[in-house]
C-alpha cells in the first residue's frame, strides 16, 4: 500500500482515482478475503469518538489481522489519541488480502458505528501513553 500511498490519499480528499488505484479497487471488489476475521486499524486522532457515533472511512484503507500492526500505525501518525479499531467482518464483506508479512486486507469505503470504547495504558520506556480500542459493526 506504501506505493500508492499518494493516489490513496488523493482519493480520500475527493479526487478521481489513479489507474493504479482503480485495479486495486477493481480486485478489491471480487474478493470476500475477510468473510468473519477479526481485523484492526489503527489511526490517530485529536478527538476520541463516543459509543453510538458513526465513523465513515472513505477510500481504500489497509487493515491487519494483527492488534499489534494497527498500534504501529497509529503511533507514527499524528495525533493526540492512538485508536485502534476492531471489526469482525461479514461473511459477505468485500476485502482483498494482499501481504503476507503484515497480513493485510484492503477494505473499500465503510460507515461503521461505535458499539464500545476501552481505554488501557501501555508501558513505554518513553512513558506510559494511552490507548483506546473501539468495537466498530
Amino acid at each position: 500500500m506504501g506505493g500508492l500511498q499518494v493516489d490513496i490519499q488523493a482519493h480520500r480528499d475527493g479526487e478521481k482515482p489513479s489507474q493504479n488505484l482503480e485495479k486495486l479497487i477493481g480486485l478489491a471488489k471480487k474478493f470476500s478475503d475477510s468473510s468473519n476475521l477479526v481485523v484492526y486499524r489503527g489511526i490517530s486522532v485529536d478527538e476520541v469518538p463516543i459509543k453510538g457515533s458513526v465513523l465513515s472511512l472513505k477510500g481504500i484503507s489497509g487493515w491487519s489481522l494483527y492488534p499489534n500492526v494497527a498500534l504501529g500505525l497509529a503511533k507514527v501518525q499524528l495525533g493526540q489519541h492512538k485508536l485502534v479499531m476492531r471489526e469482525k467482518c461479514q461473511l459477505s464483506e468485500q476485502g482483498l488480502f494482499i501481504d503476507e508479512w503484515e497480513q493485510e486486507i484492503i477494505r473499500l469505503d465503510l460507515t461503521k458505528s461505535v458499539t464500545r470504547i476501552t481505554k488501557g495504558t501501555r508501558s513505554t520506556p518513553l512513558g506510559d501513553e494511552s490507548v483506546y480500542v473501539l468495537d466498530l459493526a
